[in-house]
């Protein structure tokens, strides 16, 4: 079964943003030129279980749910410090041992059980990250495979595998999607680490051989954490792809393996000061402090503050009060500008985008080096452009 996951944009609601998509779905700003599209969503389903009313909120506009249960995390011993993780339904009494087909069996249903719950309308499977080159998880995800296949007290539901891979070994991530059979309509690719913002050419070249790869076996793909780069991934032909909203939209499973003591204490790490902000003019989210330095000068903070959609559109509060509102309706534009494109002309968009985005850059850091403050980092889209042109003066490109 094709999933159809719209524009591709998928933001990743929880704890921390839950407030502001609120605001932003279902939208009754009389000022509004149409409502948020906003086909799927990603939900952290530890949060959900708990406050679950937004979800209805999201349904009644429309919008279809994964609902993530973070699998891969309880591999992990320093999981059981996590108190909402350990506090979900399908929480297993113990680290799991992906050698023991029982433990991993019951945990598979558990999940299944706590999404079908939520109303999730596809689920979401349990994967995991292989410690070593060498550790092979393809048994373990067969388990997963068969459990989904067998648990026939639940609603019928599309299949997402979720597929975790090291970028040191992505060969080991593709002998494992080679390894899935059909059951799924997509995979979950999640590889670490990835600041996909911020990575050479050669890394992101790699990083979308392998979606690529997975499209060709006929997968649908979600791109994990990557939804930074939503719209050059959507030219390349990937389905789609997830993030927060404005955080430092990265990924590195070695930080679960650590005690994560703000957890328990309900904060967030992209609150307070610390918040970010996704500028469209700049291609790049921008931390909340580099923010406030930008607006002192004249001539960089005219060229960040030209938002007219319904997050900024006739208001005057503080711009960065409307972080997270502006980042989902920002990634979601970005995305429909590129999806509604002949796929032929994507790829071109998308790089004459970044090349404007470069130009606004350089002319921001002009007025900045006027004013003796330090400049905004031109690598990350230097990066990307570079990725960009080799992709389309390669053969497979024409």
């Amino acid at each position: 079964m094709t999933l159809n996951f719209g524009h591709g944009f998928l933001p990743r609601i929880g704890v921390d943003n839950y407030k502001a998509v609120d605001r932003c779905v279902g939208s009754t700003d009389l000022f509004a030129s149409r409502p948020l599209e906003l086909p799927w969503a990603v939900v952290d389903g530890a949060w959900a279980e708990s406050a679950p009313a937004l979800l209805d909120t999201l349904r009644a506009s429309g919008t279809q749910l994964l609902v993530d249960t973070f699998g891969w995390r309880y591999r992990y011993d320093a999981t059981r410090d996590v108190d909402k993780l350990t506090a979900a339904t399908w929480s297993p009494s113990c680290t799991l041992n992906l050698a023991d087909r029982a433990q991993l069996r019951s945990f598979a249903e558990a999940s299944l059980r706590a999404q079908a719950a939520l109303g999730a309308d596809a689920y979401l499977l349990p994967g995991w990250f292989p410690e070593t080159n060498s550790e092979d998880l393809r048994a373990a995800y067969e388990v997963v495979l068969e459990t989904a296949c067998d648990t026939d007290d639940i609603d019928a539901r599309p299949l997402v595998a979720f597929v975790g891979g090291r970028i040191a070994n992505v060969d080991q991530v593709v002998q494992l999607i080679e390894h899935i059979r059909h059951y799924p309509s997509a995979l979950y690719i999640q590889l670490t680490p990835i600041r996909l913002h911020k990575d050479s050419p050669s890394k992101l070249e790699a990083v979308v051989d392998v979606y690529r790869h997975a499209r060709e076996r006929d997968f649908d793909v979600i791109a994990g954490y990557a939804g930074a780069l939503t719209p050059a991934l959507r030219a390349l032909g990937v389905d789609a792809a997830d993030a927060g909203l404005a955080t430092a939209e990265a990924f590195d499973r070695t930080k679960a393996r650590r005690t994560q003591r703000r957890a328990n204490r309900g904060e967030s790490s992209s609150g307070g000061r610390q918040r970010r902000m996704y500028f469209q003019e700049l291609g790049q989210s921008l931390p909340g402090d580099v923010v406030e330095r930008l607006l002192e000068v004249p001539a960089a903070a005219a060229e960040i503050r030209g938002c007219r959609m319904p997050c900024h559109r006739f208001r005057n509060d503080p711009i960065m009060d409307r972080g997270r509102e502006h980042s989902l309706y920002a990634r979601v534009q970005d995305a429909q500008l590129v999806d509604s494109l002949p796929p032929s002309m994507r790829a071109t968009s998308v790089h004459e985008r970044l090349l404007q985005q470069r130009s606004t850059i350089l002319r921001v850091n002009g007025a900045l080096a006027e004013s003796d403050i330090s400049p905004l980092d031109i690598r990350p889209i230097d990066n990307q452009l570079a990725w960009m042109s080799r992709w389309l003066s390669a053969p497979a490109a024409a």
